[in-house]
């Protein structure tokens, strides 16, 4: 058991290919910066499935089969935190995860596993580890019981009904999920209420049950992880601003005036996510910056909406509009039927979209004005 992955492949060697990374601190998505080197990355990804994977440079060469389990135990606060995402999303990280979601709960000093069942758990953990490791004769094949593969084969495809209408990183998790995790709990369900794990090797319809059972539970739980990791991508950003400065009426505005009314949306927990969506906004012509006398006579930078933006809010009757103007003359806004930042509805006929581009041209001759 280790609590940071550095030299994780020289560590795992070691350990006769078998590694447990264990980590209750706040801070714990924090080790995975550890493995900065693309090939302790590419092990963590191979220790998923102890899939083959050989090592050679500096005269060290060896061929594994690693075996990695992670147990992490950040704060929720973590998730929400852009730069522990992104480690977490690093490879695909944040979808090979089982996510535990508790509520908040305070364990009384005198609580905890009776004697008993501890006991009973320990004895359960202890005749599932091999006499020895990697060798050939203690490899075991686990088969499904008809009815048990049936009954995978049906929750794969609620699976795939489940994955409409979330976002990519989720249906991804969810389709790993149901294609092999679940597979992994059942066998794990039969190999500690068996008589004799290393003889009986048919996993039964009821322990697939309470595999699948425990499936739709920790689907609601990873629900609410990636709830939290949810990231807008700088697009929709930008649109969320656009929105709000268009909802409140604003031709001039400040970062932190336009910061006050998103605040707590997304990901506009703190400035920086809403100064690159200001500057993607003045890119494409939608704002830019202007300076005005501040109360005690110096300039203060603020962000003045573009003119034809508002013209074609109200000629189309939405406070979306595609690529725009240049950033500092303003000089047109040509609006298109599908866009960078969001995309007008589309016309009803041909007609339409030369009135609506006419109407556009004419704004953006305004701004040109302007």
């Amino acid at each position: 058991v280790t609590d940071t992955l550095a030299r994780i492949e020289e560590t795992v060697h070691q350990q006769n290919d078998s590694l447990s990374l264990a980590s209750a601190d706040d801070n714990c998505l924090d080790i995975l910066s550890s493995a900065s080197s693309r090939s302790s990355k590419e092990l963590m990804l191979r220790a998923w499935d102890a899939s083959p994977y050989t090592v050679d440079k500096k005269g060290k060469y060896y061929c594994m089969r690693p075996r990695l389990t992670m147990t992490l135990a950040p704060r929720t606060s973590a998730l929400e935190d852009p730069k522990k995402v992104r480690l977490l999303q690093s490879r695909g990280l944040d979808t090979r995860f089982i996510y535990l979601m508790p509520g908040e709960c305070t364990l009384a000093k005198e609580s905890g596993m009776p004697k008993e069942v501890a006991n009973v758990f320990f004895e359960k953990v202890l005749r599932l580890l091999p006499a020895s490791w990697n060798e050939p004769d203690e490899a075991r094949t686990l088969t499904l019981s008809e009815d048990a593969e049936l009954m995978w084969l049906e929750y794969q495809d609620k699976a795939e009904k489940l994955c409409e209408g979330l976002d990519a990183p989720m249906q991804e998790w969810i389709t790993a999920f149901a294609n092999e995790t679940v597979g992994r709990i059942a066998a794990l369900f039969h190999l500690v209420s068996c008589d004799n794990p290393r003889t009986d090797l048919v996993v039964s319809s009821e322990e697939m049950e309470q595999a699948l059972a425990l499936g739709d539970l920790l689907f609601e739980h990873a629900k609410a992880a990636f709830a939290l990791m949810l990231q807008d991508n700088p697009e929709d950003s930008a649109r969320k601003v656009l929105d709000a400065v268009s909802s409140s009426g604003w031709s001039v505005f400040s970062a932190r005036e336009c910061f006050l009314s998103l605040k707590g949306q997304g990901c506009f927990r703190t400035m920086k996510p809403l100064n690159t969506a200001l500057e993607a906004l003045i890119e494409h012509g939608y704002i830019r910056t202007i300076s005005v006398p501040g109360k005690s006579g110096r300039p203060m930078v603020r962000y003045e909406l573009n003119p034809a933006v508002v013209q074609t809010q109200s000629n189309s009757g939405t406070a979306a509009v595609d690529a725009g103007a240049t950033a500092q003359g303003c000089e047109s806004v040509p609006v298109e039927t599908a866009g960078t930042v969001s995309g007008l509805p589309a016309s009803d006929s041909r007609k339409g979209e030369e009135t609506e581009r006419e109407e556009a041209n004419a704004s953006a001759q305004d701004a040109r004005d302007v």
